[in-house]
């Protein structure tokens, strides 16, 4: 099998490195066809060699790329990600969408509400997981709750900085670690500390240490950070209903749900969520998980 991918960087190149290293006889290539002009003409180079094309992006406007997987009648999967979907509808709602692509394609979603978003484009997605997470060794207890969360410098109202500030302020005894951002220059909580674009290991490393994990944002696909703070039995306060986490919809329910959840990790004194662990051990086992999504590949392939 030869299979190109496109679309998101960070997913895609991170995507084609794990399936590379767990089937060898099968050959996965990434090029960013979206903001690199040497990726674009890799993946016109590669394209009449591979069998099959998958964007890790929904693409419901004009795309040059796209053209030329039809050109070479190369099977075309969609993996659906969140924002493209969000996206997708206004277009759909505004009546500018672009549908050749999408009508002639596979489509796959990691989260039900993708699953019902996609639906309503009038398309047939399956519900496949493509995002592995290997449980390292999490902290049994904390000695104080901790809250993280991530919040891009570009989109911070999206990401929910104002219900993150407002939680911050209604609960000051405890510090908010921000992923992302830098340090804003209105007046914030003194209990947030910004860590600006770190490293994932720094990331995981703060995790570790994490009781409450924030995904407040307006819009979302299966975020790997909840799912990473899940395998470190981190409580999740999330906007999107998930398995294991506390679903929230705004600043009032934030402050409700994040009392609640304080309570309880206080009743357990202060252990992580186990319960939580074992659920990404369970259904987010890197083997597990890539033999899946591979064997999907080869049921389309072999359509």
């Amino acid at each position: 099998m030869r299979v190109l991918l496109c679309g998101l960087e960070l997913f895609g190149n991170r995507l084609a490195k794990q399936l590379n290293q767990h089937f060898p006889d099968s050959k996965f290539y990434y090029c960013n066809t979206y903001y690199s002009t040497i990726g674009k003409i890799q993946f016109l180079v590669l394209l009449p060699f591979v069998d099959m094309v998958i964007s890790l992006n929904g693409v419901t406007d004009y795309s040059k790329s796209m053209n030329w997987v039809f050109k070479f009648k190369k099977k075309l999967l969609f993996v659906w990600q969140g924002t493209d979907a969000l996206l997708a509808l206004q277009r759909n709602k505004n009546g500018t969408i672009y549908r050749k692509y999408i009508d002639n394609a596979y489509h796959f979603v990691d989260s039900p509400w993708l699953e019902s978003e996609v639906k309503s484009l009038r398309l047939h997605p399956k519900r496949v997981m493509f995002k592995p997470i290997l449980v390292n060794t999490p902290m049994l207890k904390h000695e104080t709750i901790n809250v993280t969360t991530y919040i891009s410098q570009t989109r911070k109202e999206f990401y929910g900085y104002n219900r993150v500030v407002e939680l911050a302020r209604a609960f000051p005894d405890y510090t908010f670690n921000v992923f992302g951002m830098h340090s804003v220059s209105k007046s914030y909580p003194l209990n947030i500390n910004f860590w600006g674009w770190s490293s994932h290991e720094a990331f995981l490393s703060q995790l570790k240490k994490t009781s409450i994990f924030l995904r407040l944002v307006e819009h979302d696909g299966l975020s790997v950070s909840l799912l990473e703070a899940l395998s470190y039995g981190c409580e999740v306060l999330s906007t999107m209903p998930f398995e294991c986490c506390h679903h929230t919809l705004n600043s009032k329910s934030d402050i409700k749900t994040f009392s609640r959840v304080v309570e309880m990790i206080r009743n357990r004194q202060y252990a992580t969520n186990t319960n939580n662990i074992e659920w990404v051990r369970k259904n987010l086992e890197p083997n597990f998980v890539l033999h899946t999504f591979y064997n999907e590949l080869k049921l389309i392939l072999h359509a």
